[in-house]
């Protein structure tokens, strides 16, 4: 049976809601972008020996596999914007708001010292603010302040890339307070600690424990949390699509683009869709999907990639002309774009004209191939002119 299987069940579910609309997200709510991250729900104390065994030999192999094929340049697969900040830059007041106030009295002192050990962190002076931050846990201390400085501990840990000390003060933060409703986002924050280790396969059970801790818990700030599960579901699908692994992410993908949340980026999603159907060669779906992001996403700086893609699927499709159209308006698009994005926009026309002008060639369409090579030495000829031409053949 699929380790994924029982999980994607969750997964449907969520998207389901989502796409009816009951857990839609409104325009100005808390962006995701912006949203602190998170973790997996109380773990056992079999499974927090297990995943700790699992992480060190990680640590020395390294990432998870590459993907199968490469598409330059290498920007376009960088993380999705949905995607929450780096690590350790995230506003920990909004993860904990709801139970982060504090009595006032004998307790500001307490609260003054962490707001230092906070501060120090921010400051990337780890070592202090680990020992600021410490000294809050001990004995006696006031539970919530023990709760924020365990928090902290933990950022300061990932600040300093101590991944695996991270995880473990994670997983004490799940376990000592499990019902508390930042467990979610703790949840969130593990999962991309564990894929930036290598380890997708924990990662992405703690993406999708996100979505059930959101479940379980008794939370009042719906529509934050349900931001959260919109955010575990871009991370699962990022996760198949760094790894390689691009049925799953198209799957997702496609999911998220129908569910039309207002704090997608669509277009980063819709793209990432198109280059996983690429790789798939699923041409006939990477075109329509590629002819849709042209259409609403003219000035997204991925245009020209996936002008490529369409370019190319069509021609796998036999569908000579109209792959020939889409290279010729990717060179025609030369004078307008290369200022704007000159490393990108000259990459792809040169790749679109030198692949299939070459396999034009290969066939014998010897007009086409010297249209195209035309086009890419002296930049004046056009689609209009090639229909032209191919009138005049008839």
């Amino acid at each position: 049976m699929n380790r994924f299987a029982m999980p994607k069940k969750i997964a449907g579910a969520f998207f389901a809601v989502l796409a009816a609309g009951c857990l839609g997200l409104r325009a100005g709510d808390l962006s995701v972008s912006n949203a602190p991250l998170a973790a997996l729900a109380p773990d056992s104390a079999a499974q927090k020996s297990t995943n700790a065994a699992a992480v060190a030999p990680a640590m020395a192999v390294g990432g998870g596999k590459a993907g199968s094929a490469s598409v330059e340049p290498a920007a376009s697969t960088s993380p999705n914007p949905i995607t929450a900040p780096e690590p350790g830059h995230l506003p920990v007041d909004a993860m904990l708001s709801g139970s982060n106030a504090l009595p006032s009295g004998h307790l500001q002192d307490f609260q003054t010292q962490l707001d230092l050990g906070r501060e120090q962190r921010r400051q990337k002076n780890l070592p202090l603010a680990a020992q600021t931050l410490s000294s809050l846990m001990a004995d006696g201390m006031p539970v919530e302040i023990q709760r924020l400085a365990l928090f902290e501990l933990a950022l300061t840990a990932q600040d300093g890339n101590e991944f695996v000390k991270a995880q473990q003060i994670f997983a004490q933060y799940i376990h000592t307070y499990s019902d508390d409703p930042s467990v979610p986002e703790v949840l969130l924050r593990q999962g991309l600690i564990y894929r930036q280790m290598g380890v997708s396969s924990l990662a992405i059970s703690k993406f999708y424990a996100v979505m059930s801790s959101a479940l379980k818990l008794k939370l009042d700030n719906m529509d934050y949390y349900k931001k959260l599960v919109l955010q575990a579901q871009v991370e699962i699908a990022d996760t198949f699509y760094l790894e390689g692994r691009y049925e799953e992410a198209a799957d997702f993908f496609s999911r998220l683009v129908k569910t039309a949340a207002p704090q997608l980026d669509q277009a980063q999603v819709q793209f990432k869709l198109i280059r996983s159907l690429s790789f798939l060669t699923n041409h006939t779906e990477t075109v329509a999907k590629a002819g849709v992001f042209l259409g609403i996403n003219t000035n997204s700086s991925d245009v020209p990639e996936v002008r490529f893609l369409l370019a190319s699927a069509l021609k796998k499709l036999d569908r000579n002309r109209e792959s020939m159209k889409q290279v010729l308006l990717l060179l025609e698009s030369q004078q307008e774009n290369v200022r704007k994005n000159p490393e990108t926009w000259i990459y792809w026309q040169q790749r679109a004209g030198n692949e299939i002008a070459n396999q034009l060639y290969k066939e014998g369409d010897y007009l086409s191939a010297l249209q195209i090579y035309h086009v890419m030495g002296f930049g004046s000829y056009s689609y209009r002119s090639y229909e032209r031409h191919q009138q005049l053949c008839l």
